[in-house]
């Protein structure tokens, strides 16, 4: 492996052993603290929401801002088995979902897209 080869290596180890830290805060390892209130606990958790996503902006140049979002669709355009094309749809406006919540997970490897 050349120097620049185990730099870049080295570079994308880090990315992820950060990526894996920020996801263990914000996705509940703090969850055990005993909050003086709903509010306080909302206000901690939108925190950790806001700093893991100008981490993921830094790290993987992208964010999703989750608040615009009235339209989802899974859309299947890989050489697989599965059905072919538009698989889901669903509106905002329609009451399909009422949020929607973006997580990357095990080092940027995994999206989980969670419905409420």
């Amino acid at each position: 492996m050349t120097p620049k080869e185990k730099a870049v290596h080295e570079s994308k180890k880090l990315i992820n052993y950060q990526t894996l830290a920020l996801e263990d805060v914000c996705n509940g390892y703090y969850a055990g603290a005993q909050w003086e209130s709903k509010e306080e606990e909302e206000r901690t958790k939108n925190t950790f929401k806001c700093a893991y996503n100008l981490a993921l902006r830094l790290l993987y140049g992208k964010v999703i801002n989750e608040s615009t979002i009235t339209r989802f669709e899974v859309i299947n355009h890989a050489d697989n088995d599965k059905m072919v094309g538009r698989l889901l749809t669903l509106h905002k406006s329609l009451g399909d979902f009422n949020n929607l919540e973006v997580q990357m997970q095990d080092g940027g490897k995994t999206m989980k897209i969670f419905l409420g």
